[in-house]
Parts: structure tokens; sequence; C-alpha cells
């Protein structure tokens, strides 16, 4: 399951990196949404940010060292609006049938699961934005 939390109250937070670096990185993002390998995440009428991923899993073996697997994992992580995220959503899919990318299983996975908590924030987006 997933969970949906608003914050309690505004929280500015500690700046890290500046507005600058934070507007470039979320532009990088949202290339790799509109144009790059998480084109399976756009949702119309919202710039969304975000980043496929595909990783070989590793284990433990009887010699105690750890060794890679046949075993893979797909990943989405991504944000929206793009540039004034109200959700964060990561889907991480363990030893997915099929694909192993992460374009094509949890980036639309990271799609459905965004689409309906913008909607339980009515947070509008395509037809509803107007």
């Amino acid at each position: 399951g997933g969970v949906v939390r608003e914050p309690e109250k505004e929280d500015p937070g500690i700046r890290v990196i500046s507005r600058e670096t934070a507007r470039t990185v979320s532009g990088l993002l949202v290339g790799c949404v509109e144009y790059g390998t998480g084109k399976n995440a756009k949702i119309p009428g919202i710039e969304c940010a975000g980043k496929t991923g595909s990783a070989q899993m590793t284990d433990v073996n009887s010699a105690g060292k750890v060794v890679y697997t046949a075993d893979r994992m797909a990943s989405f992580v991504g944000y929206a609006p793009a540039y004034d995220p109200r959700v964060v959503v990561a889907v991480w899919v363990v030893k997915p049938h099929g694909s192993t990318h992460g374009a094509s299983v949890a980036a639309p996975a990271w799609k459905e699961i965004t689409e309906n908590t913008l909607r339980y924030l009515k947070i509008p987006f395509g037809a509803d934005k107007r």
C-alpha cells in the first residue's frame, strides 16, 4: 500500500541547493518524461519530472560474498507539478515479468498512481485543468 500525507503546516525546510540548480535539475527530469525514457509517465495537462531506473539485483553467496544475480528491479521516481511539486511518487518493481526496464514496467504504474493522487488532492490536470 501507499501513503498519502500532507504536511500539518508549511515547513520551509532547509535549502540544500540553489533555486537555479533545482530548476535546472527539474528541467532535465521533465526532459526525461517529455522526450526520454520516462515517456510512459507523461500525464496530459501537467508537467511531470522523473527518472527511470533498471538495476541488476545482488545476493550473498554461501561464502558471504555479494554477487550479482539474474534478477532485476525496475523503477521510476518522479514528482508533479514539476516546478511546484505537490506529489512525489516512487515505484519499484522487484523481479518484473517480461520487460525489466523502468520505462515499460514502473513508469506506467507511476502515472496511474500519480493521476489518482492528484485527483485525491484536487490538483487539476488534463481535461480538469481550466
